[in-house]
């Protein structure tokens, strides 16, 4: 009877042990943002052409994170980029976030907005095949209905955050192959059910860096001003995100 009694003494003390042990245990802290700046760009690499223009400036309107935040301008329809090169290499499968954060200053046309493109190596031999492209001005209505959360039409003058993760993508950069004319219109678990070793690949011949948040191009209107900031992207639970200043 002694040791029944002995013995339910030391389960009740080891459980109690335990609870107060996860109670007192602080939660695993968020990894800090890493800076991204005109000092340190820390892997990413600005690649404006023509007219368009890449900067780091205060926003009209306070940003996600920090002061400051990506300037996108395309006074002629001239791509403006801002690349990662840092996660080439990156299985499609393995990624657990891919969002974003944007801001609309001006801009001629209801449809413009910063768009993210991913290049991708679809058969392992260390070159991109396919552009996968996320635009949010197919994130919402007729576009998403059915197949995707709507994340709601483009806005002027405000912060909005796009999960890119979630939403529809679309193989570029030919025109005729966007939504707008019946291209394929697909989640990222579509195409990786396709094309399963689907790989995030830096390609020199494609200017270089994987991941591009981009502005700009033959589908833009002129006199665009855009803001980027909070870029994130999770590899199997472990996200980074990027703080613009």
């Amino acid at each position: 009877m002694k040791a029944i009694l002995l013995m339910r003494f030391f389960i009740t003390a080891c459980i109690l042990f335990i609870s107060c042990k996860k109670d007192n245990e602080s939660p695993t802290p968020p990894t800090p943002p890493v800076i991204v700046s005109e000092a340190n760009l820390n892997g990413w690499v600005k690649n404006p052409a023509g007219l368009a223009t890449v900067k780091f400036v205060s926003p009209p309107s306070t940003p996600p994170l920090g002061n400051s935040s990506l300037q996108l301008t395309t006074p002629d329809r001239s791509f403006g980029r801002l690349r990662d090169t840092t996660h080439s290499g990156t299985r499609l499968s393995d990624l657990t976030e891919l969002s974003y954060s944007t801001y609309i200053q001006q801009r001629d046309s209801t449809v413009d907005e910063v768009f993210v493109v991913l290049l991708i190596d679809i058969d392992g031999d260390g070159k991109s095949d396919n552009n996968l492209i996320f635009d949010p001005r197919y994130q919402s209505g007729q576009f998403v209905a059915g197949l995707f959360p709507d994340q709601g039409s483009t806005k002027m003058n405000t912060w909005q955050n796009w999960d890119a993760l979630h939403g529809g993508w679309f193989i570029g950069p030919i025109i005729t192959d966007d939504p707008d004319h019946g291209g394929w219109f697909f989640s990222l678990g579509t195409y990786i059910n396709k094309y399963p070793n689907a790989t995030i690949m830096n390609d020199p011949s494609k200017g270089g860096g994987a991941i591009r948040l981009s502005v700009g191009g033959p589908a833009f209107s002129k006199n665009f001003i855009g803001y980027a900031d909070n870029f994130k992207i999770g590899m199997k639970g472990i996200t980074n995100t990027y703080d613009f200043e």
